[in-house]
């Protein structure tokens, strides 16, 4: 049951074609960044080579998770004209965004759900 516990978030990833091989670089060296991007929907390409990952329901925490630490390690090195990440905490607001890419355009959002009680 453990697995299933503790803070969620949502995550969009765009890797805009420039920067392509190198995230392909990335998955050789550190598989389970891959995994990780890939786990919930299949990889996106639009017709210009860029990339779109989606990844739901994902523990984002940079000390527990080496494909994390991976990942961010990744983003620091890398232009932020040539990629974005999106992501989005179970909490009302919390919303992190680095990075600007024009391939896809993510934004946040906020809904109402209604459960049949409690």
């Amino acid at each position: 049951m453990e697995a299933n516990m503790g803070y969620r978030s949502q995550i969009t990833f765009v890797v805009e074609k420039p920067l392509v091989n190198s995230l392909l670089t990335l998955f050789a060296t550190n598989p389970k960044v891959r995994e990780m991007l890939t786990y919930d929907n299949p990889i996106q390409q639009n017709t210009g080579g860029d990339m779109l990952f989606q990844v739901d329901w994902i523990k984002w925490y940079r000390d527990s998770f080496p494909e994390v630490q991976a990942l961010e390690d990744w983003m620091m090195e890398h232009d932020e004209e040539h990629y974005s990440f999106n992501r989005l905490g179970e909490e009302f607001g919390d919303h992190e965004i680095r990075g600007f890419s024009e391939a896809w355009y993510v934004s946040p959002s906020q809904a109402l759900t209604i459960d049949d009680g409690y």
